[in-house]
C-alpha cells in the first residue's frame, strides 16, 4: 500500500500522463483495499475464536454488576428503613448481611 502511495505522489508531483496517474491509482486503490479486507477478515477470525470483544460489548459486560447494585443501593434505604425502625441490634445485623448477601448474588448472577 505504501509503495503504491508513493507512486501515486510522485505522479502527482511530477504531472504524470493520464494514464501513470490512473495506474498509480488503481494500485493504490487495489491494496488498500486488501489491507482493509484483510484486517476485517483478521478480526472476523478472532471473534468467531472468541479471542476479541468489540469495545460496547465489553463495557456493556462490565457494567452489568454495577447497574444491579446500584439499583439496589438506590432503593435499600427505603426497604430497609421501615423493617429496622426499633429492632435489636442483632435483628437489625442479621437483615443487613442477609441484605448484603442478596446483592452479592445479584451481582454475581449479573457476570
Amino acid at each position: 500500500e505504501m509503495a503504491g502511495y508513493n507512486q501515486l505522489v510522485q505522479v502527482q508531483k511530477n504531472g504524470g500522463s493520464v494514464e501513470d496517474f490512473r495506474k498509480a491509482n488503481s494500485v493504490y486503490i487495489h491494496s488498500r483495499n486488501n489491507r482493509v479486507k484483510a484486517e476485517k477478515d483478521f478480526r472476523d477470525w478472532q471473534r468467531d475464536q472468541g479471542i476479541l470483544l468489540y469495545f460496547d460489548e465489553a463495557r456493556e459486560i462490565a457494567s452489568r454488576p454495577h447497574v444491579a447494585a446500584r439499583g439496589m443501593i438506590e432503593i435499600m434505604p427505603k426497604n430497609l428503613a421501615p423493617r429496622l425502625f426499633n429492632q435489636p441490634q442483632k435483628a437489625i445485623e442479621k437483615t443487613l448481611a442477609e441484605w448484603c448477601d442478596r446483592l452479592t448474588e445479584t451481582i454475581r448472577s449479573k457476570i
